[in-house]
């Protein structure tokens, strides 16, 4: 058997950017719960920290969370974001 080419099928994350406004702390914290997360901000540098299924995380202020496919949460750094997500169409 020969080997075969796949691609992956294109997907939609629900994304949110972190930063240490108190009105952001507040969306984030929501949107955290609706994964079934919680995250602790640290106030000396405004980072988020927060428990993954596998390992502690943290997320600096620009960075971004992602939430998978399983509701599972995942901190991107903001350049790396940048290189692989664009924004997707509102949908209808």
């Amino acid at each position: 058997m020969s080997a075969l080419l796949y691609r992956r099928k294109p997907l939609t994350f629900s994304v949110i950017r972190w930063d240490s406004d108190p009105a952001t702390q507040k969306a984030v914290e929501a949107w955290l719960r609706e994964s079934k997360q919680t995250g602790r901000v640290d106030g000396r540098t405004g980072t988020l920290d927060f428990i993954l299924a596998e390992r502690s995380a943290y997320c600096a202020p620009g960075d971004y969370l992602v939430r998978g496919i399983d509701d599972e949460v995942y901190p991107v750094l903001a350049r790396r974001f940048a290189q692989l997500y664009e924004a997707a169409p509102a949908a209808p």
